[in-house]
């Protein structure tokens, strides 16, 4: 029987989870007002202690300039500016509507990840999480990540990041190999530009530091790939380093 691991470290089976979902995710299409009301009802449960006090967030940026080929998410290429900023209002209203839903609650966490969400502007990134600040309360030592790609950092946007609460960034390198890099249709991304990406996050000084993102199991990827990679990622120094197989 398989097993998995709760927000709170509890050991859960699969028959448990199934059963969870089926109980408590309908076979329908749920309305806005019916997920808050949702919501409300696991909010009550957790502050009579029959729920447990896990909850996190997570802010979805669904948009790339150009799809990875061994990415299985959703995501969306971005046609123009105006897609995303119609997105971020959609979003700050979403805010806006679940604010009272979540009153009584504290996130113990909160990422923010994709696609690619340092496709946001600054400006964008300063509307979004100042609004999620005023809307949402967040553990004080809780870890508030945000994911970039090595192309997108910049220090302006770092320094938005870090003035609206960012703790720690989350950078998907993937692999150094130049062929790999092009079979997976990342051919743009070069060491130069992930270095530079490194130092400049390093600059910023996120209280959590950084993590880097790397790949194994790609087409064509040898043992060795992989092991080179992981040296050149250590030389970096960042925080921690994740491995994702396929």
């Amino acid at each position: 029987e398989a097993f998995f691991r709760d927000c709170g470290g509890r050991l859960v089976s699969a028959v448990e989870v199934c059963e969870w979902l089926y109980r408590f995710l309908p076979p329908k299409r749920l309305t806005a007002r019916q997920v808050g009301r949702m919501w409300r009802r696991s909010a009550h449960l957790i502050r009579q202690g029959l729920l447990p006090d896990q909850v996190h967030a997570y802010v979805y940026i669904p948009f790339c300039h150009r799809y990875c080929t061994y990415c299985n998410l959703y995501v969306v290429q971005l046609r123009d500016a105006a897609q995303l900023e119609e997105y971020v209002d959609r979003l700050l209203k979403q805010f806006e509507f679940f604010r009272p839903y979540f009153s009584r609650l504290t996130f113990r966490s909160l990422v923010v990840g994709g696609g690619t969400p340092g496709i946001l502007t600054p400006g964008q990134i300063h509307r979004l999480f100042s609004s999620f600040r005023s809307s949402f309360s967040v553990q004080e030592d809780g870890l508030r990540g945000f994911e970039v790609d090595p192309g997108s950092v910049s220090v302006e946007k770092l320094a938005v990041l870090k003035d609206v609460g960012f703790t720690r960034i989350s950078m998907g390198v993937q692999t150094f190999n130049k062929s790999l890099l092009k079979s997976v249709n990342r051919g743009h991304q070069d060491t130069e530009t992930v270095c530079r990406a490194v130092e400049q996050i390093r600059a910023a000084g996120f209280r959590d530091g950084f993590n880097l993102d790397v790949l194994g199991g790609l087409a064509g990827q040898e043992i060795e790939d992989g092991l080179d990679c992981f040296e050149q990622l250590a030389r970096l120094e960042p925080t921690q380093i994740t491995f994702n197989f396929f």
